[in-house]
């Protein structure tokens, strides 16, 4: 599935979809991924301001005031949704029910047909990146209990470094 582009001006401060707006965007737009977009506004709903990074692309910046605790505490619910995000990208909910459901059912089997094991190779291949989403997060929230304020507040959560490679959807 193809990102398809936001732009975001920092002189405006804003974001813009050309779906919506068209050509009639500000000429000191820089393009923004979906994912990033989404990672941006999860911050934001964890304290974070959005503002002109450097390069004029958006960044988040935490206030400075908050205790370590609180910027922890933050740190995790944003690792919570990165994660969400990333589940979500390899099986929707619908998907994810279905898959244990599949597993259930056709691990039981003793006579499982050609395409019965198929089903439930791709069930299980899903179910193990999705685990493997899931102990990411898990570490880097056991990493962030040691993290200093400052390193806290350099932290980015949505950098594949900190995640299990991505998981092609079919």
């Amino acid at each position: 599935m193809r990102d398809i582009q936001l732009f975001y001006s920092a002189e405006t401060g804003a974001f813009y979809d050309p779906q919506i707006h068209g050509v009639f965007l500000p000429l000191d737009c820089v393009p923004v991924t979906r994912a990033r977009h989404a990672q941006l506004l999860d911050d934001q709903a964890n304290g974070a301001i959005i503002t002109a990074g450097k390069d004029g692309g958006p960044s988040t910046q935490f206030p400075k005031d908050a205790s370590l605790p609180e910027l922890r505490e933050r740190s995790c619910r944003a690792i919570n949704a990165e994660a969400r995000r990333r589940i979500v990208a390899i099986a929707d909910l619908a998907a994810q029910s279905n898959d244990n459901a599949d597993i259930a059912m056709l691990t039981g089997l003793a006579n499982r047909s050609e395409h019965d094991c198929a089903m439930l190779s791709k069930a299980l291949a899903r179910r193990l990146a999705i685990n493997a989403v899931r102990d990411s997060g898990q570490a880097l929230k056991s990493k962030i209990r040691r993290t200093s304020k400052d390193g806290l507040h350099k932290l980015q959560i949505a950098d594949d470094s900190h995640w299990p490679a991505q998981f092609e959807r079919e």
